[in-house]
């Protein structure tokens, strides 16, 4: 919903982190979960779909590399909670390759990490 509501509308970008979900494992999109895999995939769909967009203005396709750099700590990070080191350090790898910035995002997942 917001990044619909980005296209109309002026938004400000804050890279910190504002809120946290505190997940368990009963939930359809706990670690646990049959369908937690889909999970993490539909939030790739999500951005592909927007930054497919041919609307976009160009402040916020700017912002394409960072969304997916953050989607990758993302999914880097639930996959090493949930205790899949392969998984985690394939999302990983994906961040640093679409980063831009390899150490800013090195630094990040090694913050990101410790945090959770």
């Amino acid at each position: 919903m917001w990044l619909r509501t980005s296209v109309y509308y002026r938004f400000f970008f804050v890279d910190r982190v504002l809120s946290l979900v505190r997940g368990h494992d009963g939930s359809t999109t706990g670690a646990q979960s049959e369908s937690f895999a889909a999970f993490l995939g539909l939030r790739r769909k999500v951005l592909d779909k927007f930054f497919a967009r041919g609307d976009l203005a160009p402040e916020v396709a700017a912002m394409k590399t960072m969304a997916y750099r953050n989607l990758y700590v993302f999914e880097g990070n639930m996959w090493f909670g949930a205790g899949n080191r392969d998984r985690a350090l394939r999302a990983f790898a994906r961040a640093v390759r679409t980063g831009g910035a390899p150490g800013a995002t090195l630094a990040r997942i090694f913050w990101f990490t410790l945090a959770t």
